[in-house]
């Protein structure tokens, strides 16, 4: 993932006067450092492919307006985690702006611009994840929902900037902001995969913050939205079985309940659902080099035969023969 907003500032190799004791650098971040007369600015981050960990720092002495440029559309979560004032983040040429307080933490769009950063004196510490959008999957987050909202946007209107509800940084929140600073700055190949379950995990406290303290939401909802969320990691994964009773289990409700949860707002049994995501990703493989015993076991049955009982009652034919039906002319797939 390109990083893909820049800081319009002079840029410098050190401070020759520092003005202020910056947080130690971090151990594999790309830092860049700016200053001018009412400004020295520290910027950190590092690219994790679907997301980019940034870390910023500012000493002001006077009041400043400091420019930004983003090079296309972007999504951020971002943590202000120490501010003197409000951070005001406006769009050249309108009145169209953000607002970024104390520790508070909100996620916005940014679309491609330039736009100005006022500033008062004061020191100001922010973190933020530049994000890959496609993690707020239109399965888990349905319409309405507040991630939802953020993931369109762009498409009610590309221009201009867009931020959800602020939420105060906690206990919690601090914790999981460590934890990127701690591990996620120290790169590692096994941290590819990591850092999306990280802003899953953030995705949750704001979720937990925005459900308390804006939309109420009924715990019946939530309850269904979870165990779709795990049923469509398992099946993704590959090589489980979608057990409803462990699923009930791990959220602490009977399966009775969360059955009637499920059906009560999404219509469909969680086994329906389950097949809604599982038949499509067998179709493909069946059509790909995989053997039907091997896109058995890779949709959680253990035996090829019941793999193919549970294909043909809801396809209307057996995988053998989807396969012979949909094969092009001269391809074989024995061979």
């Amino acid at each position: 993932m390109k990083k893909t907003f820049k800081f319009i500032l002079p840029k410098v190799k050190l401070f020759e006067d520092e003005k202020h004791p910056f947080l130690p650098q971090l151990p594999d971040a790309k830092r860049n450092l700016y200053e001018d007369t009412s400004i020295q600015l520290v910027e950190e981050f590092i690219d994790y492919r679907q997301v980019i960990l940034y870390r910023a720092q500012a000493h002001v002495t006077k009041d400043c307006i400091i420019q930004l440029k983003t090079n296309k559309p972007d999504f951020h979560l971002i943590y202000t985690k120490k501010a003197t004032d409000d951070i005001i983040i406006q769009k050249h040429g309108t009145k169209n702006e953000i607002v970024l307080p104390h520790e508070h933490s909100t996620f916005t769009y940014i679309p491609r611009s330039k736009f100005g950063i006022h500033l008062k004196p004061g020191y100001y510490l922010v973190y933020g994840l530049l994000i890959d959008i496609g993690l707020v999957r239109d399965i888990i987050y349905h319409h309405g929902h507040f991630l939802s909202e953020l993931k369109n946007a762009r498409k009610r209107d590309k221009a201009s900037l867009y931020q959800t509800a602020l939420w105060p940084i906690r206990d919690l929140t601090n914790y999981q902001l460590n934890r990127i600073e701690t591990i996620f700055f120290n790169y590692s190949k096994q941290n590819e995969a990591k850092v999306i379950e990280q802003i899953y995990l953030l995705f949750d406290i704001a979720e937990t913050k925005q459900f308390g303290f804006y939309e109420k939401l009924s715990e019946g909802e939530v309850l269904a939205k979870k165990a779709r969320k795990i049923i469509y990691d398992i099946v993704n994964q590959g090589f489980q079985e979608v057990n409803i009773s462990q699923i009930a289990f791990l959220l602490g409700v009977s399966d009775a309940h969360l059955a009637r949860c499920h059906k009560r707002y999404y219509k469909q049994t969680l086994l329906q659902y389950r097949d809604e995501i599982l038949l499509p990703l067998a179709k493909d493989r069946l059509l790909s080099t995989y053997t039907i015993g091997e896109v058995a076991n890779f949709c959680g049955f253990r035996y090829a035969s019941g793999f193919s009982d549970y294909f043909e009652k809801r396809i209307g034919v057996y995988p053998s023969e989807y396969i012979k039906l949909h094969q092009n002319p001269g391809n074989d797939k024995n061979q």
